[in-house]
């Protein structure tokens, strides 16, 4: 407050690993990534994405929770 941290945080560490699917995985996350692209393409034809923008982040974070 007044110009004054509240806390002192230390710096943001942003790591990006990328990782080797097996091919039972790729077949399980494509299969995910394709059922999300028809649901948001059916959003998109509707005119709805901004309507239900919330939904969508949702979905896309519980089906990448489940990948995990």
């Amino acid at each position: 407050m007044n110009g004054v941290r509240l806390l002192n945080l230390p710096p943001k560490i942003i790591s990006w690993d990328e990782l080797e699917l097996t091919v039972d995985e790729r077949h399980i996350y494509t299969s995910i990534e394709n059922r999300m692209q028809v649901k948001f393409n059916a959003l998109l034809k509707r005119g709805t994405v901004l309507k239900h923008y919330s939904m969508v982040l949702v979905r896309l974070a519980v089906f990448t929770g489940k990948l995990c």
